[in-house]
């Protein structure tokens, strides 16, 4: 129940955001004003578009979604005002009204399928009809549009009006009206006043008369509710409720002052109203005068609560005013640190200059201190290291000449360290007490603390590295681990770990005690990792670690126990190690929580399925075609056309499945130079020989690099073969499919 609540508050909040937004907007335009993900948003209006509530219009690749206002072609059929016909996209008869077919003189099987320039009544063809049906169907009309013409003495009534069939798709209704009988004009109109009135009622805008003399003549009950009334106690009184008179001056003044304000919504004015508990709210208002002579007869105004609009854009501005602030004093610090840095470098360039007139000293001083003494050039090889190198490497001076630091970095262990020293030889900065393990001759690993600064000469040019170095090896393997790593994963999100052979616990990170219910005084040496391994994956859990141990690491899923209880799936990597002297072996793993990629990927399929399913139960031909005219994709429509399955089909050059080839590659190229649509008429022929005349539109596709991939293309059969069933026929068993069964009684589908 709560899943379904929610899903009707956000296709409200969508319908209600569009209310205020008749121009219509995008997909990511509405996820952004109502504070939800697109791809809900994005479910939602797909949803209320195919049920006819809402309009789409394509703006290129620009897609815009607005209120549908179409009327149920089922409504027409009990109207008194005329005769209805309803027409599908292509502007065949769908749908016709017992009064229509009077007025016709026509039974409903002669008129189903029949094109609208075919119709046996002269006003289609006087009056252009199928013209204006068009722009109603494109979105170009999107209210009711009403022509009169004359025909003989008789003068007919012709409205178009954009409706919704019961199968849900769209189309228009043109309703034909006669006009010589004043007493059914009289009656329909009163009953068009009573439908508008109960319209009034239903919307959730304010609605309000007000006469000549400012006073509220009527008012629909969404603005008596919102003042906890009732419509008969505002009837009557001065004014907008609780709106003051210089604001409804600008109200009117405004809707005077618009030219267009008779046929179209003019400038919307937005007032402050102090409601009767005292709390301020703020409204939103828009007027359509009437005058008679030149004088203001009436006022009508169509208003809406826009308190939280207002609220959200106080808060969006207060927001920006803070961030400027953060940024001027993050900007005034980054300021201070750039002075310091400068002053920095201007102390290591001093000394740079001192250390080169001192050279000559330099050099002498090397054979006497203890600490190894190195010298390179300017490509980074060793022109000088001190004998005292052979105590820890095992390597004479002489060998040494020539070889690169990167000769001698054991990249085996030690591989941050490694990095850092390399980059900074490489850039030519100095290099202060950088820890870095060199490989001695005998395969060993030696740990150096490694100083250095740059030559630099007179002319500012680099001439290479002079420094010293230092072997300590053991305080290495004593502190690293405490030192420089320790704080790195201490404040990761996800959990780090090291256990023994056996799985007890040697570390464990914040996130990792965090995970497994345990305090900063847990003894952790007592706490074994294998018990939050499920009983049903204990054994492939240490057949992991048995690969970890052979290849040196496992990577992949797994499913390990949260301190509540609750199964936790994750993506876990596990590295085999030994220590370095006792050569025993441990395990470090790190484990990250990856229960939201799951839910993402299951999203991504269901989403995937839909849209095939979509594709697929389309009763238009859809396909897609490489640029080389090659099939990459269909739906089941095509394959009834064709006679061939869809794994058939893909791969083949779909030209050939055509009676007139060249006039669909010649259409085909057209596409691909031009980009845009392109719409014909041509036959398909079946595998049996069957023809099948249906009309194409086709449009380039391209990547997100704007290159061009394909052509995507629709069709829709405008001539059924000869042992289909006729229009008449599928219009029954369509109307006879979307019956509603009586209560009790089963569906015969189902």
């Amino acid at each position: 129940m709560a899943s379904s609540t929610k899903e009707n508050t956000t296709s409200q909040r969508i319908l209600s955001y569009l209310k205020e937004c008749p121009e219509g907007a995008n997909i990511i335009e509405i996820s952004k004003r109502i504070g939800i993900g697109r791809n809900q948003v994005a479910r939602h209006l797909a949803n209320l578009s195919q049920v006819g509530r809402l309009d789409l219009i394509t703006d290129g690749n620009n897609k815009i979604y607005r209120l549908a206002h179409r009327i149920p072609f089922h409504i027409f059929s009990t109207y008194p005002k005329g005769g209805a016909i309803g027409f599908n996209r292509s502007l065949l008869v769908q749908e016709v009204s017992e009064n229509a077919l009077r007025i016709l003189g026509c039974s409903e099987s002669e008129l189903i399928d029949t094109w609208i320039e075919d119709l046996p009544h002269p006003l289609f063809h006087e009056l252009n009809l199928d013209s204006m049906a068009r722009e109603v169907l494109d979105g170009r009309i999107s209210t009711h549009h009403t022509v009169t013409g004359q025909i003989g003495t008789n003068f007919f009534e012709v409205s178009l009006y954009p409706c919704i069939f019961d199968d849900l798709t769209n189309g228009v209704a043109i309703v034909l009206s006669d006009l010589s009988d004043t007493e059914k004009i009289i009656k329909t109109e009163q009953r068009v006043s009573d439908r508008f009135d109960d319209l009034m009622e239903e919307t959730e805008e304010f609605i309000v008369d007000l006469d000549a003399n400012d006073r509220i003549a009527r008012v629909n009950r969404a603005l008596a509710c919102y003042f906890d009334t009732v419509p008969a106690n505002l009837i009557g009184l001065l004014g907008l409720p609780s709106i003051p008179p210089e604001d409804l001056v600008i109200v009117k003044q405004t809707a005077r002052s618009d030219p267009t304000s008779s046929d179209s919504p003019s400038t919307p004015v937005e007032v402050r109203v102090v409601m009767p508990d005292g709390k301020v709210r703020y409204q939103k208002w828009r007027a359509y005068p009437e005058e008679r002579n030149g004088i203001l007869w009436s006022l009508h105004c169509i208003g809406s609560d826009i308190t939280e609009k207002k609220l959200q854009e106080e808060r969006i501005r207060l927001y920006e005013s803070g961030f400027a602030t953060i940024i001027d004093e993050r900007t005034s610090d980054l300021r201070g640190i750039i002075q310091k840095l400068k002053a920095r470098i201007d102390d290591l360039q001093r000394i740079e200059q001192q250390q080169y007139l001192t050279e000559s000293r330099y050099l002498r001083l090397t054979e006497t201190i203890s600490e190894i003494i190195w010298e390179t050039g300017e490509d980074h090889q060793f022109t000088y290291v001190s004998p005292r190198v052979q105590d820890s490497i095992r390597e004479t001076p002489d060998n040494l000449i020539g070889k690169h630091f990167f000769d001698l970095i054991d990249d085996t262990v030690g591989q941050a360290r490694t990095l850092d020293f390399i980059s900074l030889l490489i850039s030519g900065k100095p290099i202060d007490r950088m820890v870095t393990p060199i490989r001695s001759s005998d395969g060993s690993t030696q740990w150096f603390e490694i100083s250095g600064v740059p030559n630099i000469g007179p002319d500012g040019s680099f001439h290479g590295y002079c420094g010293i170095a230092n072997d300590i090896t053991r305080k290495v393997l004593e502190d690293e681990l405490k030192t420089e790593i320790l704080s790195i994963i201490e404040s990761t999100a996800h959990i780090v770990a090291i256990t023994r052979e056996d799985g007890f616990f040697t570390y464990l990170n914040k996130a990792g005690k965090k995970f497994f219910g345990l305090s900063k005084l847990s003894d952790i040496s007592q706490v074994c990792f294998f018990s939050f391994i499920p009983r049903a994956d204990y054994q492939d859990y240490l057949a992991k670690r048995a690969e970890a141990a052979e290849a040196g690491y496992w990577m992949g899923d797994s499913i390990i126990i949260s301190c509540d209880g609750t199964l936790v799936p994750v993506s876990q990597t596990i590295q085999c190690h030994r220590h370095e002297i006792s050569k025993k072996p441990y395990f470090s793993t790190i484990i990250r929580d990856i229960s939201d990629r799951l839910a993402f990927e299951q999203e991504l399929a269901t989403a995937y399925e839909y849209s095939r399913m979509l594709t697929e139960v389309n009763p238009d031909l859809i396909a897609t075609f490489s640029v080389e005219g090659k099939i990459l994709d269909v739906n089941a429509a095509v394959e009834r056309v064709t006679g061939f399955t869809r794994q058939k089909l893909i791969g083949k050059e779909y030209f050939q499945f055509f009676s007139d080839s060249e006039k669909v590659k010649d259409a085909h190229m057209k596409v691909l130079s031009q980009g845009s649509a392109v719409e014909y008429t041509t036959d398909i022929v079946h595998k049996t020989g069957r023809i099948t005349q249906v009309i194409g539109r086709c449009v380039a596709f391209r990547d997100q690099f704007g290159n061009l991939k394909g052509v995507f293309a629709t069709a829709r059969i405008i001539q059924p073969d000869s042992d289909q069933k006729t229009g008449g026929d599928l219009h029954m068993e369509q109307k006879e499919k979307h019956r509603k069964p009586p209560p009790g009684e089963k569906h015969a589908d189902d």
